[in-house]
């Protein structure tokens, strides 16, 4: 009998380590995640501002269907 409980309390610790261990690598993923995010961001910022102005068709190009 008291072999049973050593061996429910081990596995019931096994188990309770194995939750946090995952929620502690849930938490880490989003961390990295967010990270991820916001360096992307920042990236796409940077190439948004570097890149060349569209040109607005003129009125003589929208109405002859052409690039004057």
């Amino acid at each position: 009998m008291i072999f049973m409980g050593i061996m429910l309390a081990f596995t019931m610790n096994a188990v309770f380590r194995r939750i946090l261990r995952s929620g502690h690598l849930t938490f880490q993923n989003r961390a990295d995640l967010h990270a991820e995010i916001l360096a992307l961001r920042h990236e796409l910022a940077v190439l948004q501002r570097n890149a060349p102005r569209r040109l607005r068709p003129t009125r003589a190009a929208i109405v002859f269907g052409g690039s004057c």
